[in-house]
């Protein structure tokens, strides 16, 4: 356990533009995503009352949608949309939902994700390595963070999913 490869600090990192969620050649993503992502963890929390449902997004709405897979962001989105109170929001990342193959980037990233943590002892969730729904281009930074000390691979997700998982 403990601190196993890696530096301490995660560097400098490109930032996750728009281009980033189209690497994968899909559908364009529709100008409207950002907010729709936002307003249906806004709505959850309004119709279920979950205060702060949808208080990552007030920072940075778009981050989410730069970060998915073209072709699975609308899809996300409208599952998002339908949840009823009650529903965990898991089954809206999870690329099985859509009957969509993980990328072979994806496949990579989750045995490296799946042994990192377990090098690092737990000091970051699991969950962290289920992303399929990212785009290859946000899983290779993603990859990054891995190559970083064990604590800090939460702060350097959060510089690039924070929407996600901060």
């Amino acid at each position: 356990a403990g601190d196993v490869g890696g530096s301490g600090d995660a560097g400098e990192m490109p930032d996750a533009g728009s281009d980033s969620a189209t690497a994968d050649s899909g559908p364009p993503i529709p100008d409207d995503l950002a907010s729709r992502y936002c307003d249906a963890y806004d709505d959850y929390g309004t119709m279920c009352s979950v205060p702060g449902a949808g208080a990552d997004c007030d920072t940075g709405e778009t981050c989410v949608v730069d970060a998915l897979r073209s072709d699975v962001a609308e899809p996300l989105v409208l599952c998002l949309e339908g949840r009823a109170c009650g529903d965990s929001d898991g089954p809206c990342f999870d690329i099985d939902t859509f009957g969509v193959t993980p990328s072979s980037a994806a496949a990579d990233f989750t045995t490296e994700c799946l042994a990192r943590h377990e090098e690092c002892a737990g000091s970051f969730e699991e969950a962290h390595c289920g992303y399929a729904v990212l785009s290859d281009a946000t899983l290779a930074r993603y990859s990054h963070c891995l190559r970083t000390n064990c604590a800090g691979i939460n702060s350097c997700v959060g510089r690039i999913i924070g929407c996600i998982d901060e």
